[in-house]
C-alpha cells in the first residue's frame, strides 16, 4: 500500500499547483509531472500485479511488436483491437524494454484522465477529480490495459460534454471502440449525457424523461447485457452470464452511498440558494419572467434547471445511482462487470462536482471527499490482494 500512496501523493500536488501557474508552458510541465510517478509505479510493478492481463496478452503482444518488421503483418495475426495492437507497435519501434513500455502506456492512459479533469475545472477541482480517479480505478490500468484506454477515452467524452463539445466527444468515443469492443456503450453514455445537459429549456422535461425511462432499464437490465454481449461479439460469454444469478448489495456499494446522499443535499441547497436570490429579487422589486413560480410558491425548476452547474450537478448524481444498481448485476459474470465499469470510471468526475457544489457553503467539503477517498482506497486495498505492490526490478537495485 504504501508505495501507492508515495505516488499519490507527489503527484496530486502537482494537479493542485497547476491551474495557479499563469504560463502555459509550465502548466503543461505540472501536469506532465504528476503523471511521472503513477506511471513509474506501473512501469516497475512485478508482472502478477493487478491480475493476470499483463502475462496473458500484454508482454506476449509487445513481443510480437518488437519481432515484426510490418505493422500489416502484426495486425494480420492477432485477434486483439487494432488500436492497441498499433500503440504497440509504434513504441516498439523505439524501445524493446517492457519498464519502457509500460511507462509510456501509463503515461497515456492516466493522461487522458488527467486531460478529463483539467476539462471541467470551472464544475470541479483538478485535484480532487484526478485523487478520486487514483483511489477508486487507477489499480485497474494494471490489468485491463486496453479497456483502460477505452475507458480514459470515454470519461474524456463525459468531460467534452460538460464542456459543451459534443462533436469531440463523440470523435472520442468512437476512438475508445478501438482499444476495447466494449467501448461501444460509451455511444449510450454520450447520448445520455448530452440529452441531459443540451440547451437551456426543457431540460426539466428531459430528466424526468429520462428517470421514467431507467426505471424498465434497471429492471430488465439483466435481458439488456445478454442482448448488448451478443451484439458486439461477447456471445460465447452469455451462456456463462445466463448461468450467473443477480447478488445483493455488498459492502463495495455501502460506501457509493454517502457522495449520492452528499449529492443530493448539494442539489437542495443549490436550489435554496436559487430561491433565495429569486426573493431578493423580488423585493428589490424586479420582475424576472424567467424566474416566475409554478403556482404553488415553489420555485420554477426549469428555470433553475437553466442554470448549467445545476443540470451537471443533477446528471452525475444521476450517474452515481445508476453505477450503485447496476452493481448487483456485475456478479452475474465478468463480462457484464466490464460493460458496468463504463459508469462507474465517471466517478472521479461527479465526486469532484458534488463536492465544489457544496463547498460554496461548506469550506471543509473538499477535505470530507479527501478523507473518504482514502478510506476507499484503504478498505478496498485490504479486499484486493492482487493489488499488492511488488517489484522484481526494484528488489534488485
Amino acid at each position: 500500500m504504501i508505495p501507492y500512496l508515495i505516488a499519490f501523493a507527489a503527484s496530486t500536488p502537482f494537479v493542485a499547483l497547476a491551474p495557479r501557474v499563469s504560463d502555459r508552458y509550465l502548466r503543461v510541465l505540472c501536469y506532465i509531472a504528476a503523471l511521472v510517478p503513477v506511471s513509474l509505479l506501473a512501469a516497475f510493478r512485478d508482472p502478477l500485479v493487478g491480475g493476470p492481463d499483463r502475462t496473458i496478452y500484454g508482454d506476449r503482444l509487445f513481443v510480437f511488436a518488437t519481432e515484426s518488421r510490418y505493422l500489416r503483418h502484426y495486425i494480420a495475426g492477432q485477434r486483439y483491437e487494432v488500436g492497441y495492437l498499433v500503440l504497440n507497435w509504434i513504441v516498439s519501434r523505439a524501445t524493446s524494454s517492457f519498464v519502457a513500455y509500460y511507462f509510456l502506456l501509463s503515461m497515456l492512459i492516466c493522461g487522458i484522465v488527467l486531460v478529463a479533469c483539467a476539462l471541467v475545472h470551472d464544475y470541479a477541482d483538478p485535484w480532487l477529480s484526478w485523487l478520486a480517479f487514483l483511489c477508486t480505478s487507477y489499480w485497474m490500468t494494471f490489468n485491463i490495459m486496453r479497456q483502460s484506454i477505452a475507458l480514459a477515452l470515454v470519461a474524456l467524452s463525459f468531460s467534452l460534454v460538460c464542456v459543451k463539445r459534443p462533436k469531440a466527444a463523440l470523435i472520442t468515443s468512437a476512438l475508445a471502440m478501438l482499444f476495447h469492443q466494449t467501448a461501444i456503450v460509451a455511444f449510450i453514455l454520450w447520448g445520455v449525457a448530452s440529452f441531459l445537459l443540451s440547451g437551456r429549456r426543457g431540460s426539466l422535461r428531459r430528466i424526468a424523461l429520462f428517470t421514467v425511462a431507467a426505471v424498465p432499464i434497471l429492471i430488465f437490465s439483466d435481458q439488456l447485457l445478454y442482448w448488448s454481449a451478443e451484439m458486439i461479439g461477447g456471445g460465447r460469454y452469455v451462456h456463462a452470464l445466463r448461468a450467473g444469478t443477480i447478488a445483493p448489495l455488498t459492502m463495495d456499494a455501502y460506501y457509493r452511498l454517502l457522495p449520492i446522499a452528499l449529492g443530493v443535499l448539494a442539489i437542495v441547497h443549490s436550489l435554496k440558494v436559487f430561491r433565495a436570490n429569486r426573493a431578493d429579487l423580488q423585493i428589490s422589486g424586479f420582475r424576472d419572467p424567467a424566474n416566475e413560480s409554478d403556482g404553488h410558491g415553489a420555485p420554477d425548476m426549469s428555470s433553475f434547471l437553466a442554470t448549467f452547474d445545476n443540470k451537471l450537478l443533477i446528471a452525475c448524481v444521476m450517474f452515481l445511482v445508476i453505477d450503485i444498481a447496476l452493481l448487483p448485476l456485475r456478479n452475474i459474470g465478468y463480462f457484464v462487470d466490464r460493460i458496468a465499469i463504463y459508469i462507474s470510471w465517471l466517478r472521479f468526475v461527479s465526486y469532484a462536482v458534488v463536492a465544489k457544489s457544496l463547498s460554496s457553503s461548506w469550506r471543509f467539503a473538499p477535505s470530507l471527499f479527501t478523507i473518504f477517498l482514502l478510506i476507499v482506497f484503504i478498505l478496498g486495498f485490504a479486499a484486493r490482494p492482487f493489488v499488492r505492490y511488488t517489484s522484481v526490478i526494484l528488489n534488485l537495485i
